[in-house]
């Protein structure tokens, strides 16, 4: 197998001074040089220091899942001190066509911002400009060492939440079935029981106490892909050096972090017979990290046994007489020579220089240009938080109304579950028809509300995904059906903004006995709202061997509207004109019905009172949009004596009817 090889320069080639028509540049070490370096860097965050913030938070609140963005530039760093010696033998040239790509990262990261906002693209569209950078000011031959050290950089953006699903729930189902088999081996011998229902794994001891262990996205440890990935991408171009090797070694972490994950949620499964709350908190994720140990000692071992499948015949170790010529190379690496283009003393008017000047002039320029154009077309990047008038929680909802009444106690889910829910304010509630048209055969359904708030960058979780990780078998894919709710005492609400007109509508919410409590305003267009319906199946039980049937759908409420697929909360929520984002996702269900309209047709049975219920935990948008709501709101305007004026509607004044 042949390697690339580089022409060899002599060391005085490599501090001959540049031809004249070269373009003259300060050294790196100069104090012009470091000047220059620290200009462009101040004038490259001023551009993206948005990118970098939130790229912090999301680090900082999901340690588990990206803790690993901290190190990526450190190793990107590695990877260039690794190739120091043929990066100080190229000297670097202008090279003006880089400008293209340092000029088309721009665009893309303003387009990712105000076009189709997305933190992935944005972080992509960064390293494109670093890309473009170096290749303007440092030359095509430069780039065949800085390349990798760039692309690497990408390991440390955040990825898509929708990209994430689809990467690791697979992984999570096998890494739960795999670590159930294990526990099922190790039960024998130690004498205890396992069984698997979907994501749960059920751990019995020998005095019969059952204790579950829900392999949840939070505990499933298959969010630490990309770490691995990124591990095996380090050791990879640091260890091995032929191409075929490093595809390998990239290729091998998944199934090393999926065999890892069995062993972590089998040692969780071990632990909960001591004590259960050992699979939960920070002993899971301590655990999870650790595993990046035996990974690292994993990759090793790989890229050992890679290096003695093939011998590389240009090896200099595999030549007579090598091991003294190589003692004599590493007693000459240790006095490293800095290149004559890394240390030249240059006067400070050579920072004047077009190849210096047009990279910082478009940085600082795109930097000002950009935040002022932002505030001129009243772009709110930053959403804030927004609740319902006094906190009001989804649990609010009344749990009896004119025809129905709660069964059971509300759901509250373990801690693994609601942390990978995301909120605390949630409910899960059975309803019963009162007085049904066949005594015999009530509707039953189960109401499932969660309320969301704030910089929305996530994918709402719905059935499609969390019942099949749960254990279920899907029999029908997602359809539209649309709710028929009951409109009769609905009136068109007259007291919005121009562009609301027709589309927003009052209804009554009553309690148990009819009584109107208050006119409630509705999300736009109610009578299209629409439900997402599949039909799933759920594993057999011993008491019910065949399995159970269930039908679901869902719709979201978010920022006044509804929408009834996932991926467009987000471009409903994100509105760039919007101060505040929220979301509300109404999830309902029963194993009675046997089709998607005759779900939508119970549902709106159950929306026809609860609705309005439903409308008085969320923000009223129209008040919003005025300003009226919450008291802080930024478009809320003084009064003519300069004192905030008090709005109807607003905390200290009289709401409308």
């Amino acid at each position: 197998m042949a390697t690339i090889s580089t022409p060899s320069t002599s060391p005085a080639s490599s501090l001959a001074p540049p031809a004249k028509d070269a373009p003259r540049r300060p050294g790196i070490a100069s104090p012009a040089g470091i000047a220059m370096l620290s200009l462009l860097v101040v004038a490259f965050v001023a551009l993206f220091f948005r990118w970098f913030i939130k790229q912090h938070h999301m680090s900082m609140d999901k340690p588990e899942d990206w803790g690993h963005a901290y190190l990526i530039p450190l190793v990107s760093a590695g990877l260039v001190w690794l190739k120091r010696e043929k990066i100080f033998k190229t000297t670097p040239t202008v090279f003006w066509p880089g400008l293209a790509p340092f000029v088309l990262g721009i665009v893309a990261y303003f387009f990712c911002v105000v076009g189709i906002p997305n933190h992935m693209l944005q972080g992509f569209s960064m390293i494109l400009t670093i890309f473009g950078l170096v290749l303007l000011i440092m030359g095509p031959q430069m780039m065949r060492w800085l390349f990798l050290p760039i692309a690497y950089l990408g390991f440390g953006v955040t990825l898509s939440e929708m990209i994430m699903i689809k990467l690791t729930f697979q992984l999570q189902l096998m890494a739960s079935q795999g670590a159930g088999a294990v526990l099922t081996v190790l039960g024998a011998l130690f004498g205890f029981d396992t069984r698997i229902d979907g994501n749960t794994i059920y751990v019995t001891d020998s005095l019969g106490k059952v204790n579950p262990l829900n392999v949840a996205e939070a505990c499933a440890g298959m969010r630490m892909v990309i770490a691995f990935i990124a591990l095996a991408a380090a050791v990879a171009l640091m260890r091995c050096k032929f191409w075929w090797q490093r595809i390998a070694l990239v290729m091998l972490s998944i199934p090393v972090a999926v065999a890892l994950n069995v062993a972590r949620v089998a040692v969780l499964g071990l632990l909960t017979l001591k004590d259960p709350n050992l699979a939960a908190g920070d002993a899971h994720m301590l655990i999870g990290t650790l595993l990046l140990i035996p990974g690292f000692l994993l990759f090793l071992g790989v890229v050992w046994v890679l290096e003695r499948i093939v011998k590389d015949d240009t090896d200099p170790a595999a030549k007579p007489g090598a091991k003294v010529k190589l003692k004599t190379q590493a007693a000459a690496k240790v006095r490293l020579h800095w290149p004559e283009w890394f240390a030249r003393p240059v006067a400070w008017t050579s920072l004047a220089r077009g190849w210096y000047i047009v990279p910082v002039v478009l940085l600082l320029l795109s930097a000002v240009g950009f935040g002022a154009g932002i505030r001129m077309a009243g772009i709110y990047l930053q959403k804030f938080p927004i609740q319902a008038p006094d906190n009001r929680s989804v649990r609010a909802i009344p749990n009896i109304t004119a025809s129905w009444e709660q069964i059971g106690q509300d759901r509250i889910e373990k801690a693994e579950v609601q942390e990978s829910l995301g909120t605390e304010n949630y409910v899960t509630r059975t309803f019963k028809e009162r007085n049904p048209a066949d005594p015999r055969n009530p509707g039953i359904i189960e109401l499932h509300i969660a309320y969301y708030t704030g910089m929305i960058d996530t994918v709402p979780h719905v059935p499609d995904r969390c019942f099949i990780g749960g254990g279920m078998s899907i029999l029908s894919s997602a359809r539209l059906v649309p709710i028929p709710l009951n409109q009769s005492e609905w009136t068109l609400d007259q007291d919005v903004p121009e562009s609301m007109k027709g589309h927003v509508y009052r209804a009554p919410a009553v309690n148990q006995h009819g009584a109107i409590i208050e006119r409630v305003r509705l999300p736009r267009d109610p009578q299209s709202i629409e439900l997402n319906v599949s039909r799933y199946k759920a594993p057999g039980t011993a008491d019910r061997p065949e399995g159970m049937e269930l039908t679901a759908g869902y719709f979201f409420i978010a920022n006044g509207g509804t929408v009834a697929r996932a991926e467009r909360v987000r471009l409903l929520a994100f509105n760039l004109e919007d101060d505040y984002a929220y979301y509300m996702k109404v999830q309902v269900s029963s194993p009675l019905v046997k089709s998607a309209e005759e779900l939508a047709a119970l549902a709106g049975r159950l929306l026809d009172e609860l609705l309005p219920e439903i409308m008085r935990c969320v923000p009223d948008w129209v008040k919003v949009e005025r300003g009226e709501y919450p008291a802080d709101n930024p478009r809320r305007k003084p009064d003519a004596g300069g004192g905030v004026a008090i709005i109807p509607g607003s905390p200290g004044g009289k709401d409308r009817k």
